[in-house]
């Protein structure tokens, strides 16, 4: 009788849609000693199918997964700066925005679920990016990183916090650091990158979802220490840290 009268748990909705407001305050590339910020709109779309979703753990496409190995299509993006005005950078093209795809590992060690507790994540994405060349692909970086998460730590707020390191093809360290020889100058000499290890980070994040409000900051290091092009006369500094935080409301479901 009691579990007749027990009311049933509210179905989240397949679509929500909203808008929201990010700011950022990072280097205008890894690497770079003079940084930007910037606040732009950002829409808010989430997406709960069966095979693709688009949630607050971010983009993704589930392949396969067990009790502690899940295979899903995970992306990732960054903005483009005012890279036009960077001085390492003068009198070269404009660096777009990047948009990468592609499949990741992701091992369990412990918690309930892959977003709750310690794990290993292992993204292979291909680089794409868009604007005043054009769409271009630009090569792929490996990212293996080392992750804890615990979904509600604090009256809602979540708590994130990763560690890993990156490796990436020639062709996408020449996008950010090959100097061609007609870019060269006295202060700024022909170089050309070579693919290979790309440096390290550390992460950590915190988010609330609650009543249709999404908030969300973070704070990054890098260290680019023995990079493969770390000789780079683009790489200005091998130590920075970058800050973002976000608010949005989803305001429509459907």
């Amino acid at each position: 009788m009691a579990q007749a009268l027990a009311k049933k748990p509210l179905k989240q909705p397949k679509w929500q849609v909203g808008l929201g407001i990010g700011g950022q305050a990072l280097p205008d590339y890894r690497g770079s000693d003079q940084r930007h910020n910037k606040f732009i709109p950002v829409p808010l779309v989430l997406y709960r199918g069966r095979y693709l979703k688009i949630d607050k753990g971010g983009a993704r496409s589930e392949i396969f997964e067990n009790v502690r190995v899940q295979i899903n299509l995970s992306a990732d993006a960054s903005l483009s700066a005012d890279s036009d005005e960077n001085i390492a950078r003068e009198g070269m093209p404009k660096l777009d925005s990047a948009f990468e795809l592609g499949p990741s590992i992701n091992v369990k060690l412990s918690g309930p679920s892959f977003n709750h507790g310690w794990g290993l994540r292992f993204p292979l994405r291909a680089v794409t990016t868009v604007g005043g060349a054009g769409v271009r692909y630009r090569g792929y970086v490996f990212n293996p990183r080392l992750v804890w998460r615990k979904p509600n730590m604090y009256h809602g707020w979540g708590l994130g916090v990763s560690a890993g390191a990156l490796w990436g093809s020639q062709k996408y360290h020449s996008y950010y650091y090959t100097v061609l020889p007609e870019y060269a100058t006295a202060e700024r000499p022909e170089y050309s990158a070579s693919a290979g290890y790309s440096g390290s980070y550390a992460k950590l994040s915190v988010k609330k979802f609650t009543d249709g409000w999404l908030l969300g900051a973070y704070i990054r290091y890098d260290n680019l220490s023995n990079a493969a092009f770390e000789s780079s006369p683009l790489v200005k500094t091998k130590h920075y840290a970058a800050v973002g935080v976000g608010v949005g409301k989803v305001f429509k479901l459907f």
